[in-house]
């Protein structure tokens, strides 16, 4: 180390060094201008970007005619949105229960939540899927299937109906739902898109509930209301 020391200071004998500049004005006059476009450039160019966003988005809306349908006319609720279409898209019959049957105790520890239950009723059968353990189905009236209860706290479920197709928000027990008359397409978590009945879909303590059967109106929102 004293070597060092030495050594720097016979290099400053002969090292000219610049003589010290006065910053203080300079820094100053360069903050002022970056005052100045931080207040004005900014908003010019988030304007600029809206603009350009609102044009691209009403173009590529209006470009496509089932997607203005979906855009400008829909429902949804949380997991659950509702869009009406000119035509119905391609969908398979309603296809067998999917996934694992099991006791309710077991799709209560594997999806983390209690099962709700239509009227207090036992399920006539109960399916999950380990590898989304995120929902539960609840089938009453087995062998021809009567009722189907779909609960879920992730995933989405998507519902494509017809333009003229009774649709409705009603509400179950304070909480918001929709009824959905007739022949529709559904798209849920696992499985291809397939065709529906009529359905009554609402929101309860963090859950997305979905009723599928043989009912109207009236009895749906009965029902629903009787799932505790």
């Amino acid at each position: 180390m004293p070597d060092l020391e030495r050594d720097l200071a016979l290099l400053a004998v002969v090292v000219d060094v610049p003589e010290e500049r006065a910053l203080v004005p300079a820094v100053r006059t360069r903050l002022g201008q970056h005052d100045v476009r931080r207040h004005v450039v900014p908003w010019r160019r988030a304007a600029v970007i809206a603009a350009l966003v609102l044009v691209a988005g009403l173009a590529a809306t209006m470009a496509v005619p089932d997607a203005r349908t979906a855009v400008l006319r829909f429902f949804g609720i949380k997991g659950a949105t509702v869009i009406r279409v000119d035509e119905l898209p391609p969908a398979a019959p309603a296809p067998p229960e999917f996934g694992e049957s099991v006791q309710v105790r077991e799709a209560e520890r594997v999806v983390g939540f209690r099962p709700l239950l239509v009227a207090g009723r036992s399920p006539d059968d109960v399916r999950i899927n380990r590898f989304s353990p995120y929902f539960v189905v609840l089938v009453y009236g087995e062998p021809g299937v009567r009722l189907r209860l779909i609960e879920m706290v992730g995933g989405a479920i998507e519902k494509y109906v017809l333009t003229r197709q009774p649709v409705e928000r009603v509400d179950v027990n304070g909480e918001p739902g929709i009824w959905v008359r007739g022949r529709h397409v559904v798209s849920e978590p696992l499985g291809l898109p397939r065709l529906s009945g009529n359905v009554i879909l609402w929101e309860h303590e963090g859950l997305t509930l979905r009723l599928e059967g043989r009912f109207e109106k009236e009895q749906a929102i009965d029902l629903a209301r009787s799932v505790k």
